[in-house]
């Protein structure tokens, strides 16, 4: 079975021209583009699909056919001559129930991979989109962290010209310093974080490493679309996701399976057929019909029908854990969905105004003389730090309304192109 299996991969590359070979990535990298380059170049995607076409081709090899025998025969040799002779073609096969259970189960098990497929075709459209929601948030927090050099920056010319006039202290000026240098260790980090997002959808797309290039831009942007999701509406599609298709179509395979193992039971048929020259030519003709008969067959037949019903069982509790996880994985995802939205949306109601305002009316303030440097640096730490939260809050609830899209099967966010 497994060479079968392995010459069948073997035939479907050559007819392919080979393996897939990965598609140059445009110097506009979308979303949706991103998505099609994946689902062309991905290795998981391209090796199921050659999964799927060597289970297709199995099918074929399951009714238990034998090569047909083909003899010749001469009896009664004697000095003068020979009393008949004759072409015998015979051909033994599985009794018909027996190939058709087998046959019913291969087609079963190769649907099971095609619900596979379209389980990890989801699955690689939600990690590519979560990547490049990656890409995203490391873009603006990188953003932030330049944001985070200007005010810094600002802050030692604020100081500087306090210094001069003799309202600040140098600890004052050693305290700036400290705030530019850390700033500027931010931002390293960031860029740093930003190239690992891109290597990291570069990876979920699988793009060639020559392609990869650094002057790749990212059109698509982090912002808030407000998307109403109803748990139940999630849970009402448990069973029509694929992962729980599979493990269905898995089962009634196992269930063709047992019957399969039944009818191995039954007794194997012979013919052959074979015209007759008793020396006047092949002018008469004769044929033969016979079973094998499973005397002992018993003995292990049992063995393998038990063996088939607990393969059964197994597929059918395999069934159950499926739904189970996935109940967990839709439930914990709207739950982390919900939270995230809640909070972006506080943020946007209350926080982000006023962290703006008192950062500005702080700097005005210590400009002035009426507030002192750590009130200030205090300040500017929770401005950066609610807008850190926010974009972390952004970044999780885009994961999640992504996750709940490969249950939903609709596009929910970067719908724009």
């Amino acid at each position: 079975m497994h060479a079968r299996t392995g010459l069948t991969l073997l035939l479907t590359m050559l007819a392919l021209g080979g393996p897939l070979r990965a598609q140059p990535a445009p110097e506009r990298l979308g979303v949706v583009e991103a998505v099609r380059l994946a689902e062309a170049n991905s290795p998981e995607l391209n090796r199921l699909r050659a999964a799927v076409e060597a289970a297709r081709a199995a099918r074929l090899t399951t009714f238990g056919l034998d090569a047909p025998t083909v003899a010749y025969a001469r009896e009664g040799i004697g000095a003068g001559g020979f009393n008949e002779q004759r072409v015998v073609v015979s051909q033994a096969f599985d009794f018909p129930t027996t190939g058709l259970y087998r046959y019913r189960q291969a087609d079963r098990e190769a649907d099971a991979l095609e619900r596979r497929l379209d389980a990890l075709r989801r699955q690689t459209k939600a990690r590519v989109k979560q990547a490049y929601t990656r890409v995203l948030y490391a873009r603006e927090i990188e953003h932030l962290r330049q944001e985070e050099l200007a005010l810094a920056r600002a802050l030692i010319d604020a100081v500087s010209t306090r210094l001069e006039v003799g309202e600040a202290s140098p600890i004052d000026r050693m305290k700036a310093d400290l705030q530019l240098a850390q700033a500027r260790d931010n931002l390293d980090a960031a860029h740093r974080d930003f190239l690992n997002a891109r290597y990291d959808l570069f990876r979920a797309i699988g793009l060639d490493p020559e392609a990869q290039r650094y002057e790749i831009v990212f059109p698509d942007t982090l912002a808030y679309v407000p998307v109403e999701i109803d748990q139940e509406a999630a849970l009402a599609r448990l069973d029509e996701q694929p992962e729980v298709q599979e493990a269905l179509t898995r089962v009634a395979a196992a269930g063709y399976g047992v019957r399969a193992a039944r009818s191995s039971l039954l007794p194997r048929v012979h013919l052959s057929y074979w015209p007759q020259d008793f020396g006047t030519g092949y002018d008469v003709h004769a044929f033969e019909a016979g079973i094998s008969v499973p005397l002992w067959g018993w003995l292990d037949g049992r063995g393998r029908i038990q063996q088939a019903r607990a393969e059964h069982r197994q597929r059918q509790w395999e069934t159950d854990a499926v739904r189970l996880d996935l109940k967990q994985a839709i439930e914990q995802a709207w739950h982390r969905y919900d939270a995230s939205r809640q909070v972006i949306e506080r943020f946007n109601q209350t926080v982000q105004e006023r962290a703006a305002t008192l950062l500005s009316l702080t700097r005005e303030g210590y400009r002035l003389g009426e507030i002192d440097l750590l009130t200030l640096l205090d300040t500017q730490r929770t401005y950066l730090d609610s807008q850190l939260r926010f974009y972390q809050a952004l970044r999780d609830y885009y994961l999640d309304v992504i996750e709940l899209e490969r249950y939903l099967e609709q596009d929910l966010v970067f719908t724009g192109q």
